[in-house]
C-alpha cells in the first residue's frame, strides 16, 4: 500500500514540477499566487514522499560534511541579501534553504535504495504523455485547423498587461509563432509559455531515456521518438542542435560496435555527417538573419558587465533588473532574458553559482564520459534558457548533489 501510494505522489510530484516550469498556469493575469501555492504542493508531496521511504534514510560522513557545508555558504549568502541587497528574501529561503535541501534528501533515500532511476522514470513518463498530448493539438489544431481553439487565458508573460492566449482544452496553448527555415506559424510550446521552456523540459525527459531508462527497448525506442518529434516541433535551435548531437553520440558511442555495425557506420557516416552539417548549418544561417541572434549576444554583454558590478555575492536573488539597464534596448522588443548561466551570476555571484553547478563540475571531473557528455549538454542548454530557480532546475541540482556527495559509485545511475 506504501509503495503504490509513495509511486502515485511521485508521479503527482514530478506534474507539479513540470506545470512549475514557466507554465502557462504560472503566468496568468489573476493568479499572481500560483507560483507559490503549486510550490507550496511540491514541498509537501516531497515531505510524503520522504516520510513514506524515511526507514531507508542514512547519510554518511561525506554526506552530512556536504550538507553542512552547503548551509554555511547557502546561509551567508542569505545574510548577505537580508542586510544588503533586502531583495528576494523569499524566493532565496524557499528555493535554497528549503526546496533544494529536500530534493536532495529524497533522491538520496531513493539512491540508497537502488530506485533512483525508477525515481526518474515518473519524470519521463509525465513529460511524453505531455509531449504527445501537444503533438497532437498542434498538427490537428495550429497546423492543420482541424480543431478550433475552446479555451482561453490572460498570460503576463512578456506583457504586464495581459495577453489573451489561445487554447485547447486547456491542454495545449499557442503562446509563440515563429519563421524557421521557411515555416511561418505557431511553435509546439505546449502548456509552456514559450518554446524554449518545454524545449528543456523534453530534453531532460529525452536524455533520461535515451541514458538512464532500463525498460524495454520498445517502450524507450516510441517515447524517446514521440519526444524527439515534439523537440523539432518546437522549432527551436537549441533544441534541434542538441538532440542531433544526442543522437550521433548515442548512435557512435553507446552501441556496442560488432562488425555489422561498424561496416554500416563507415558506408553511412559520411552522408550523415554532410546532411547534419548542412541542416545544422541553414538552422544557423537562418537564426542568424533574425533578432534572435544579435539579442542572444547582447543578453551575454549585459549579463557579463551586469555581473562584474558584484561578481563574489551577486545583485540580490532574483533581481535580474540589474542587467536590464546594460541591454541594448534599440534591437529588442522587452528585457526577456535568456542566458541562465549569467543569471546566476548576476544574482548570486561566484557564490551562488558553486551552489547550483559546483557538484555538477565535480562530476564531470571524476566520472566517465557519458556522464562528461550529458553535463556538457547541460551547461549549453543554461547558457541559452533561463530556469534557474524554477524546482526542475533545483531538482537537478539536487540530483547532482545526491551522487556526488554518494560514496557508492554512480554505477546505481547507469553510468
Amino acid at each position: 500500500m506504501s509503495r503504490k501510494l509513495s509511486s502515485f505522489l511521485e508521479y503527482l510530484f514530478f506534474l507539479l514540477i513540470v506545470i512549475s516550469t514557466r507554465s502557462i498556469f504560472i503566468h496568468l493575469l489573476d493568479g499572481a499566487h500560483n507560483d507559490r501555492i503549486v510550490k507550496i504542493l511540491i514541498l509537501i508531496v516531497s515531505m510524503f514522499i520522504l516520510l513514506l521511504n524515511i526507514n531507508s534514510l542514512r547519510l554518511e560522513k561525506k554526506s552530512l560534511l556536504g550538507i553542512v557545508l552547503y548551509y554555511i555558504v547557502s546561509g551567508a549568502l542569505l545574510f548577505y541579501n537580508v542586510l544588503i541587497i533586502k531583495d528576494g528574501i523569499l524566493a532565496f529561503i524557499f528555493n535554497i534553504i528549503l526546496l533544494l535541501p529536500i530534493f536532495w534528501i529524497v533522491c538520496r533515500v531513493f539512491y540508497l535504495n537502488n530506485r533512483l532511476v525508477y525515481l526518474l522514470h515518473k519524470y519521463s513518463d509525465i513529460v511524453f504523455i505531455i509531449a504527445s498530448i501537444s503533438l497532437f493539438f498542434w498538427l490537428a489544431g495550429s497546423l492543420l485547423d482541424i480543431i478550433e481553439p475552446n479555451s482561453y487565458l490572460t498570460s503576463i508573460w512578456a506583457d504586464e498587461d495581459g495577453r489573451l492566449i489561445n487554447g485547447y482544452y486547456y491542454l495545449y496553448f499557442e503562446t509563440q509563432k515563429i519563421n524557421l527555415l521557411g515555416f511561418e506559424g505557431w511553435r509546439n510550446t505546449s502548456i509552456f509559455v514559450e518554446g524554449p521552456i518545454f524545449n528543456i523540459v523534453l530534453l531532460v525527459a529525452f536524455v533520461n531515456l535515451l541514458f538512464l531508462d532500463k525498460r524495454s527497448k520498445k517502450s524507450i525506442n516510441i517515447k524517446a521518438l514521440i519526444i524527439l518529434v515534439s523537440i523539432f516541433s518546437v522549432l527551436s535551435t537549441t533544441g534541434i542542435f542538441l538532440s542531433i548531437f544526442i543522437l550521433l553520440y548515442k548512435f557512435y558511442f553507446r552501441n556496442k560496435l560488432t562488425r555489422k555495425r561498424i561496416r554500416l557506420l563507415l558506408s553511412l557516416s559520411p552522408v550523415l555527417l554532410y546532411a547534419t552539417i548542412l541542416f545544422l548549418y541553414n538552422l544557423a544561417l537562418d537564426k542568424a538573419q533574425t533578432g534572435s541572434a544579435s539579442m542572444r549576444v547582447d543578453d551575454i554583454h549585459a549579463g557579463i558587465i551586469a555581473w562584474l558590478d558584484s561578481p563574489i555575492v551577486g545583485n540580490g536573488y532574483t533581481h535580474l533588473e540589474a542587467i536590464f539597464k546594460y541591454m541594448n534596448m534599440s534591437i529588442r522588443p522587452n528585457t526577456g532574458y535568456s542566458n541562465g548561466i549569467l543569471s546566476t551570476l548576476v544574482q548570486g555571484g561566484i557564490t551562488l553559482f558553486l551552489i547550483y553547478f559546483l557538484p555538477f563540475i565535480l562530476l564531470f571531473i571524476k566520472k566517465g564520459r557519458d556522464m562528461k557528455f550529458v553535463i556538457i549538454m547541460w551547461f549549453v542548454i543554461m547558457f541559452s534558457t533561463i530556469i534557474d530557480n524554477t524546482p526542475l532546475f533545483l531538482f537537478l541540482c539536487a540530483l547532482s548533489y545526491s551522487v556526488c556527495f554518494a560514496k557508492n559509485d554512480i554505477k546505481k545511475l547507469g553510468y
